[in-house]
């Protein structure tokens, strides 16, 4: 059972006929759950579209999404464009917080280079062993959110409340109040460590293990 920030449970639709669709979309809750920092409050998040235009039903898988994200900005990139008969742009030009990701490919499609910090990915094609999508440098070289680090560092019991301990300024990161839901600490800050306080006791330092 998938539950809220207050441990209600979501009313969602798991068909597997939907199952698709409720990757790519999901309800606005559980979206908002996991993308927690990357999108600002009251900003609706920008939607990005790929896929392999050779494969198999795509189409067909293509317009489910479509259908599910109605009401939802969703741009497209050129291969998604051509197969859905509209405009489109190169993926490496589009700005998106989420990008949908189609294909059944073995090599990344989607490079390093492209992606902005606190993008999420929803790659329906990678479902099994062999399967790649984007390139294993996102996840090598990415960080943690405030948000998620100050759960992981057990100053919030919940994404929740960490929002709230920032939103009312009680949470500072090397010295600095922490104002931003957005804020991303990146890999190598976590190897020199980050010194986390909560109000004007309570302190944590975080450091990247070494496995």
């Amino acid at each position: 059972m998938i539950t809220d920030l207050d441990g209600k449970p979501f009313d969602m639709r798991l068909d597997l006929s939907e199952r698709s669709a409720f990757i790519a979309a999901s309800c606005p809750e559980v979206l908002a759950y996991i993308l927690g920092p990357s999108v600002e409050p009251g900003k609706s998040p920008v939607y990005a579209l790929t896929l392999n235009p050779t494969s198999p039903g795509v189409e067909e898988l293509a317009r489910r999404v479509v259908k599910a994200m109605e009401g939802e900005t969703l741009l497209f990139d050129s291969a998604a464009a051509s197969v859905l008969g509209t405009e489109g742009a190169p993926l490496s030009e589009i700005k998106a917080d989420i990008v949908i990701t189609i294909t059944r490919a073995t090599s990344p499609v989607i490079r390093r280079e492209w992606v902005r910090p606190g993008t999420h990915f929803s790659c329906i094609g990678a479902d099994m062993p062999g399967k790649e999508e984007i390139d294993p440098a996102i996840l090598t070289e990415g960080g943690i959110s405030i948000i998620d680090l100050l759960v992981a560092a057990k100053l919030a019991a919940s994404k929740g409340e960490a929002r709230r301990l920032i939103q009312q300024g009680g949470i500072t990161l090397n010295g600095e109040k922490g104002e931003d839901f957005g804020v991303m600490v990146s890999r190598d800050e976590l190897k020199d460590s980050v010194m986390l306080r909560k109000g004007k006791k309570v302190y944590k330092k975080a450091i990247l293990a070494r496995c």
